[in-house]
């Protein structure tokens, strides 16, 4: 079963990576919710995380939390 307390812990610790430019950080932890929690890594809130970091990856860029929202 899916435990959502540990899924919003790992969403924020992507969220917390991706503010800090740490993307290949934040798509290992992705890869692991994939393989961990497929019908979760589904839902569009992930596919966003996903598709934000494989877009700035060896960027480092930082990303704040309002572009992670839209």
């Amino acid at each position: 079963a899916q435990d959502p307390n540990r899924l919003w812990l790992i969403y924020q610790t992507v969220v917390a990576f991706q503010s800090q430019g740490m993307h290949a950080e934040a798509l290992e932890l992705l890869g692991k919710v994939n393989d961990r929690f497929p019908d979760a890594a589904k839902a569009k809130e992930w596919a966003a995380l996903r598709k934000i970091s494989e877009k700035d990856a060896g960027r480092g860029r930082r990303v704040g939390t309002s572009a992670l929202l839209e």
